[in-house]
């Protein structure tokens, strides 16, 4: 399916058409689409929010098939293996950012359904070091979403440094977060949940939030939690000067995730508070992957005073 020239979605922009079959390039594989997820950014892109790179686009980055053919040099994938393919089409893996692990953020990266015809077809191409093997143990329906919102989402976990046990905040509830969710509750993690739409809210109860508000919502510590007002309980995104509970530390230490395509954001503690001042020495490190860092200063401002007291907690954190 491709289109010509974008549009509203509701207008069916989208239009079948009969091409040749495509061929695999040095290095590339051809693979036979059996299933293909969507993804909002193919929304975007269809209907104009992303500019199309070249006319008639197949979207479609969330593929999963079985290898057709092989082109020349190819020697990871046999005819036949089950393969998934990802927005991140390639990359030159000589910048920077490749050579340090980061090639997401590679420049010249080029991108499934965007820049090359995407999986919205019977067959799509790729290099085969940018396609993924996949174990036959989930299907085919249930494996697509995991191409993309599960790899933003696992991602985020794994670069906040989430471990078992600890607190999690989520920001917003969509794709990614829901997939997250399912990893850090089966990690046994402390889950909350904030989220604009009530759909997205139930969403969250239903698959074991510990917290779910609204985006306004101010999660504080765990001596709130232990209300017998649920609805007052929220996440302390430091800290808390308190030292009631035999915690550690680090599963003090709350970690808040807000997760986009482009920009994943972490706070967390990095310091012991200090017995001489247990208020004024609570520091925090903003971290943000993957953002430019003239944006760092106003995404998220975490502020710890002694002069900000509250009955049940001696924090206060501000998001923005």
């Amino acid at each position: 399916m491709i289109f010509d020239r974008p549009a509203n979605i509701e207008t069916n922009p989208l239009k079948l058409v009969e091409r040749p079959e495509p061929v695999a390039g040095h290095g590339e594989i051809l693979v036979r689409v059996r299933t293909c997820g969507v993804c909002r950014t193919d929304l975007h892109l269809t209907e104009g929010d992303l500019a199309a790179k070249h006319p008639q686009t197949v979207p479609g980055h969330e593929i999963v098939g079985v290898v057709e053919k092989l082109g020349p040099g190819c020697t990871l994938f046999d005819i036949g293996a089950r393969v998934g393919i990802a927005w991140l089409r390639e990359t030159d893996g000589t910048c920077k950012f490749c050579r340090s692990g980061r090639e997401n953020l590679c420049p010249n990266a080029r991108f499934t359904g965007w820049d090359a015809d995407g999986g919205f077809a019977d067959f799509a191409t790729v290099r085969e070091d940018f396609a993924y093997p996949l174990p036959d143990a989930v299907n085919d329906e249930h494996t697509a979403p995991l191409l993309c919102a599960g790899i933003i989402g696992y991602r985020s976990i794994e670069r906040a440094a989430i471990e078992p046990g600890m607190a999690v905040g989520l920001y917003g509830f969509g794709g990614s977060a829901h997939l997250a969710i399912q990893v850090l509750k089966h990690w046994n993690c402390r889950v909350f949940v904030m989220s604009r739409a009530d759909i997205h809210r139930d969403l969250a109860t239903s698959l074991g939030a510990e917290f779910v508000g609204e985006t306004e919502a101010r999660p504080r510590c765990r001596s709130m939690l232990q209300s017998s007002s649920r609805r007052r309980a929220t996440l302390c995104l430091r800290r808390c000067g308190r030292s009631a509970g035999a915690a550690s530390s680090r599963s003090r230490a709350s970690i808040f995730l807000r997760f986009r395509r482009s920009t994943t954001s972490t706070t967390s503690s990095t310091k012991k508070r200090s017995a001489a001042s247990p208020l004024t020495r609570a520091p925090t490190v903003t971290r943000f992957l993957n953002s430019p860092a003239k944006f760092r200063s106003h995404r998220i401002r975490s502020r710890c005073r002694s002069k900000r007291r509250t009955k049940r907690c001696r924090c206060s954190s501000t998001i923005n």
